[in-house]
């Protein structure tokens, strides 16, 4: 079977979908890959399980409609010289360029939706948000199988609108990590750290982090923050100027982007990502339960129901100074908890973030 997974950037091909290319490779399909912005890294990954990656330019985060169009011909000519019988799209930009070919080219397309994006954190009835809604909608019509991450991105889509058979539409409670790479390990020793691991976007959280940090510090809270995640350079993030200047203050410790995040996670206590960036079920998330760490999040990151309150973590409320502090004094406080929401954690990522069972479905979706 000859099958295209198309994502964004090149890295989520292997970070992302790495088992799933090495699965569907090992069963003798035939995979090629798209994405942007590709790495020595990745393309040495690829190769090595015999998957070839074509890279095509275009921006992951702004709509425009001519780098778009010239993305959707280079894209065209692919799916052209290819003939797929498969395709599995992620992410809504490449979700949208594939639904677009299902008007030229025959092929199953399977859409997996990992969070809605800034789209939809517009006000409910912008246009711009309306437009979106509906670009998302005939993306959904026109997949044989779409794939949501929460109850609430699906709702957003398909309330008040009739979207054919809801055998088409599943909720995979996360991508899946995979639980033998991302072993448990014990909490260690010393003064609790606060992680946060992210893109540094605002909509994730990361002004509200710094400013829990400088709280702490100023309270004295026997606490370190520390800070890793790849810089944006848009007006949706924070400046790299502005992170050094507080890891020279002694407010956050920034060590930068940072490839395999296994050993910041063992070495830290609490993941922290207070999120209103509309997410579908955030990787750092299930990394960190897996490794066995309680999560400080709020609903946007699609953890409800998994998250449970001074069990494996916290659930806050959005933009709310006031709850995330609430939850960063609980943890120095309750030192003694770490052992027992630790195992909690591993306990949920065992039974929600198993890679092996998502991979299952998806490859089920995608061949029959």
């Amino acid at each position: 079977m000859k099958i295209i997974v198309f994502g964004t950037a090149c890295w989520t091909l292997c970070k992302f979908r790495g088992s799933l290319l090495r699965k569907l490779a090992s069963e003798g399909h035939q995979i090629i890959t798209i994405g942007a912005d590709s790495d020595v890294d990745s393309i040495v990954f690829l190769d090595s399980i015999g998957v070839e990656y074509y890279e095509v330019n275009f921006d992951r985060d702004r709509f425009d409609i001519i780098s778009l169009f010239i993305s959707f011909y280079a894209i065209c000519k692919i799916f052209n010289n290819f003939k797929p019988d498969a395709c599995l799209a992620y992410f809504l930009k490449p979700i949208f360029i594939s639904s677009c070919l299902k008007l030229f080219f025959k092929f199953h397309l399977v859409s997996l939706v990992e969070g809605l994006g800034f789209s939809f954190m517009k006000p409910k009835y912008s246009p711009f948000r309306i437009s979106a809604k509906y670009i998302v909608r005939f993306c959904v019509l026109v997949s044989e199988k779409v794939i949501f991450l929460n109850l609430n991105d699906k709702d957003e889509i398909s309330l008040d609108s009739k979207l054919g058979d809801d055998q088409k539409i599943s909720i995979l409670p996360g991508i899946g990590v995979d639980l033998d790479y991302y072993k448990f390990s014990p909490m260690p020793r010393g003064e609790i750290k606060f992680l946060f691991l992210s893109r540094l976007l605002k909509a994730k959280g990361i002004e509200e982090f710094c400013n829990a940090a400088a709280q702490a510090k100023t309270e004295g809270l026997n606490a370190s923050f520390f800070v890793y995640g790849q810089i944006d350079d848009s007006s949706l993030g924070v400046p790299a100027e502005t992170l050094r200047k507080l890891d020279s203050d002694g407010i956050i410790n920034y060590g930068g982007t940072v490839h395999d995040v296994r050993n910041v996670l063992k070495e830290s206590h609490v993941l922290v990502l207070p999120t209103y960036y509309r997410e579908g079920l955030p990787r750092c998330i299930q990394e960190a339960m897996a490794i066995g760490r309680p999560v400080i999040t709020t609903n946007s990151s699609g953890c409800y129901g998994i998250i449970k309150n001074e069990e494996n973590g916290f659930i806050i409320k959005e933009k709310s100074k006031i709850s995330l502090m609430h939850a960063v004094k609980w943890f120095c406080l309750n030192k003694d908890s770490f052992i027992f929401m630790s195992k909690e954690s591993r306990k949920s990522a065992e039974c929600h973030f198993d890679c092996n069972k998502s991979d299952y479905l998806l490859k089920i979706f995608l061949i029959t």
